[in-house]
């Protein structure tokens, strides 16, 4: 009888692993959630303007920030004469080889409108989007410029575009004095053919495109590996604030969908760069979806894990995954999708992504979101054993966390993102400690979360990355070698004295046994609104890397309290009772010197419904 169970078993272990092994269908069952549109079908805005209807539009402000609904639109080569509004927890996908091979043609396009029509609110909150792969030739006129609108904050990327006319990134609607406040942003592998228009954007990041230009920006606009770009400028003194990279380091774009011509669809991963100026519309290399499983927010942990154990790709569908395990990455060059910011929620106090000592994996678009238990961390890379590839390095593309929000009951985690391993590259990352949430503004240190990034791997490089809110620490570097290339962040809100400036907590560490680090466009700005703090740094590093910053900054956004210098003991003060902002500035003999920003300069209402 024992002999015949383990037949049995064998057999049953047999049959599963047939099962997993077995080639995906392609072209994929999609759910509900995604539609795949032809230019053929006569429903596309009536069918978009319902999924706006409910995530999108001004009518409450920033209707559906907090939706549990999910949508991801692709479209097939061609030519759609159509407006396309992009609300929250939306992705908009061409599926061409090129972006050229799926045209919009309509007078508005693709296109984001701010999420509140009200000066102080504005974009602030117009979070959780996407759009990638297409050309727009939108004409419509925004504030006085023909083109596409794209007027969002954080975790609203663009990606592999062409737009032939202007692209303006944020909104006015009078009667207001002002332009809506906008708090964005990241654009990268695109081509603006008139110029890029950030009005009221406070900062934003650009990477690996050429534009036509790129006119004006109010505290931090940084660039790398761009084309048609102003020159550095440190400061908002004498012109625009302008942070200039000449090439990326390291680079490869993100991986996108295409269908061919009989319907089945692929995902397309773009080669790495060195050194890389402008964009990278090659196609890459294609996997077939019969190596790719299309998970939907119905699947357990157990069943992705299962999928990725036999070393599949996966593909998230938009919706709200809660997890009871980490999904594990242990294969070599493996790829997790999300589409239409696909949530994973930690269900059991665990992480939701947990990256093996591997290289070349790639996590791309989407939300960690802490749960009600105690948690480590959301995302951990590697054990701390693996030093990575810089031929093969590990991506984080348009990877978002947050700790509360959406929550009616007290949430957690200890940290956001671990990246243990070495050579792994950050492209727009936001994690935030919610400072409001469905229940209104979070106070008293509630779903508490003490850092957003810790990073111990060496030659790590971080392109576009927000921190916000976190109660100690907002980021730590540990490892050698690492850079960051735009770094926007706000201290937290709710802290006292005791809590936060009398343990010398700051927004970006750089750890005192570091002996190499870069860093360009870092700004710490700091609101505090319960209490009255002071704050020595915004930023601390060993003084031997103080002149590998370049063009630090410090804001006053409101409230109380101070912040005495922008990095150790360089720089002036910001605080109600001081300057707004503060920048550090490099001369080409290597001198450092504080200069006071404009004293105009935008005084923002923080993000608060």
């Amino acid at each position: 009888e024992t002999g015949l169970a383990m037949v049995c078993l064998l057999l049953l272990l047999t049959a599963s692993l047939a099962v997993a092994l077995a080639a995906e269908p392609n072209p994929p069952t999609w759910p509900a959630t995604v539609r795949v549109f032809s230019p053929s079908d006569s429903d596309i805005e009536s069918v978009v303007n319902k999924a706006y209807a409910i995530n999108g539009g001004q009518t409450p402000d920033n209707n559906g920030q907090f939706s549990s609904v999910r949508f991801a639109f692709l479209f097939k080569p061609g030519t759609y004469t159509v407006d396309v509004p992009v609300g929250f927890y939306t992705s908009i996908l061409g599926l061409g080889a090129s972006p050229d091979d799926v045209v919009f043609t309509g007078a508005k396009g693709v296109f984001c409108e701010e999420g509140s029509f009200t000066e102080q609110g504005g974009a602030l909150d117009t979070f959780w989007r996407s759009a990638e792969n297409f050309r727009s030739t939108a004409n419509f006129t925004w504030m006085g410029k023909n083109g596409m609108l794209w007027a969002v904050s954080q975790a609203s990327p663009l990606r592999r575009i062409h737009v032939d006319n202007y692209l303006t990134l944020y909104e006015y609607k009078p009667p207001y004095p002002g332009a809506g406040y906008a708090s964005g942003g990241f654009m990268a592998n695109s081509l603006v053919s008139g110029s890029v228009i950030p009005g009221s954007q406070q900062q934003w990041m650009t990477r690996n495109s050429d534009l036509g230009g790129f006119e004006g920006g109010v505290w931090n606009m940084v660039f790398s590996g761009c084309t048609g770009v102003p020159d550095a400028h440190c400061s908002d003194q004498g012109g625009p604030p302008i942070v200039n990279v000449p090439a990326s380091p390291l680079v490869s774009e993100k991986p996108f969908l295409t269908v061919d011509g009989t319907g089945k669809f692929y995902l397309n991963v773009p080669a790495l760069r060195t050194n890389s100026k402008g964009r990278d519309w090659s196609a890459g290399q294609a996997v077939g979806f019969d190596q790719v499983y299309v998970a939907s927010a119905q699947d357990s942990a157990a069943t992705i894990n299962a999928k990725l154990g036999a070393g599949l790709h996966v593909v998230l569908s938009p919706g709200i995954y809660s997890l009871d395990a980490p999904l594990q990455l242990n294969h070599p060059n493996q790829i997790l999708y999300g589409l239409g910011l696909a949530t994973l929620v930690s269900a059991n106090g665990n992480a939701v992504i947990q990256v093996g000592d591997v290289d070349g994996v790639r996590v791309c678009g989407v939300l960690l979101q802490a749960g009600p238990k105690k948690t480590a961390a959301l995302l951990v890379w590697g054990t701390g054993a693996h030093s990575g590839s810089a031929s093969n390095p590990g991506f984080l593309h348009d990877v978002f966390a947050r700790v509360g929000g959406p929550d009616t009951t007290p949430v957690q985690a200890d940290v956001m993102v671990v990246v243990n391993s070495g050579y792994v590259i950050g492209d727009n990352m936001w994690l935030w400690r919610a400072d409001h949430t469905v229940a209104g503004i979070v106070s008293n240190s509630d779903n508490p979360c003490q850092h957003g990034l810790l990073v111990h791997g060496d030659n790590t490089i971080f392109y576009g990355l927000a921190v916000e809110h976190t109660l100690a620490d907002l980021v730590q570097f540990h490892g050698n070698n690492g850079q960051t290339i735009f770094f926007q962040s706000e201290l937290p809100y709710d802290v006292t004295q005791a809590q936060f400036g009398d343990k010398g907590y700051v927004g970006y560490r750089v750890n005192a046994t570091v002996t190499s680090h870069k860093a360009a466009g870092v700004g710490v700005y700091h609101y505090f609104r319960d209490y009255n703090v002071t704050v020595n740094s915004g930023i601390s590093c060993p003084a031997s890397l103080e002149s590998q910053f370049d063009s630090p900054l410090t804001i006053f956004l409101n409230g109380k309290g101070i912040v005495n210098h922008v990095i150790n003991d360089q720089g002036g003060s910001t605080g109600w009772n001081s300057k707004q902002l503060q920048y550090i500035c490099q001369s080409q003999e290597g001198k450092v010197a504080a200069v006071d920003g404009h004293p105009n300069a935008q005084i923002v209402k923080p993000k608060v419904e």
